[in-house]
């Protein structure tokens, strides 16, 4: 099968492979683009221990409080979750809004901060609508506040489901989104523990209380969890095989088969956005940094319109 230099919207069957070059010390390397997702049959080992993991890490759900909601009305929506202790929103988070934004999404913003107070200055950035959320409790206690609160309002819309985690889009979103097949697309998909879709990005197609429902087991309403580990075993990693029991579920990207255990997004990122992915993970400016070429992922930003990011910015 040939290489392609750019990830094409969906053409009505899976997509070639799609070559990332070899950029700066980040090596070379080959992935699928637009294969439907096949969830694994889940071992009664793994069974046993998410039971488990259930039973001694999950919390009460964290209180949230809805601050705004415009008027507006589109189609399509982002939940886009946003994680301020300090109440400031970044600059990654107004390009993220503003990008959006200019492709003609609504844009809900669930932040989690101290206090309702706290988030006020997220109005600063135009969001579409804006709901606050207690600190605890983790990326997908609030993507469940803001699917709440669309499915309460709308009888079927598309939705963008994101975290502050990636920083983006760099490229457009709507070409890829809007060709999907879908009723659940993943941007990147992961074979650590089990095939599953990465939560940093996810889109759901004709999202109503059907498909709300056929995700109560993973984006749960009731209770939440603390810690990583308990989100990306009980929540993250299943989702996709949930929803595949009801609904299509497919991925744009995933890794080719000598490359399964290759974490590209953080393995070779300029890579990925040199084919047309929209996002770089937030991880390479601050947690990762020292692994990472600085100078050259400054240039990135700067050449994608971006301001500087820093641990504290």
């Amino acid at each position: 099968m040939s290489l392609t230099s750019r990830i094409e919207p969906y053409k009505g069957k899976p997509g070639p492979l799609v070559g990332l070059a070899q950029t700066g010390s980040e090596r070379a390397c080959t992935v699928n683009s637009w294969q439907e997702f096949v969830p694994e049959v889940t071992l009664p080992y793994l069974r046993l221990r998410r039971l488990k993991v259930l039973a001694t890490a999950a919390r009460s759900f964290p209180a949230s409080k809805e601050l705004y909601f415009g008027g507006n009305a589109p189609a399509k929506w982002v939940v886009y979750f946003c994680y301020a202790p300090n109440g400031a929103p970044t600059v990654s988070h107004r390009f993220t809004v503003e990008r959006l934004q200019s492709e003609g999404y609504g844009v809900l913003v669930v932040c989690a901060a101290p206090t309702p107070e706290h988030t006020k200055s997220f109005l600063d950035l135009t969001p579409d609508a804006l709901i606050w959320k207690e600190l605890r409790g983790f990326d997908f206690s609030g993507f469940s506040v803001g699917l709440s609160a669309l499915v309460r309002r709308f009888d079927k819309i598309d939705v963008l489901v994101m975290n502050d985690s990636v920083v983006g889009p760099f490229h457009s979103l709507r070409p890829l989104l809007d060709s999907s097949p879908w009723d659940l697309t993943g941007f990147v998909t992961s074979y650590t523990i089990e095939n599953h879709m990465i939560s940093c990005a996810f889109y759901f197609r004709g999202f109503d209380r059907r498909m709300w429902d056929a995700c109560r087991t993973v984006l749960f309403r009731g209770i939440s969890f603390n810690r990583q580990g308990p989100v990306v075993f009980l929540q993250e990693t299943r989702l996709g095989s949930v929803l595949a029991r009801s609904h299509t579920v497919g991925s744009i990207l995933s890794p080719s088969a000598d490359h399964r255990n290759n974490q590209y997004l953080l393995g070779n990122p300029k890579g990925l956005l040199d084919v047309g992915f929209p996002f770089l993970k937030r991880s390479i400016f601050t947690k990762f940094a020292s692994e990472f070429d600085a100078d050259f992922y400054r240039d990135c930003l700067v050449s994608y319109g971006h301001p500087e990011i820093t641990a504290s910015a």
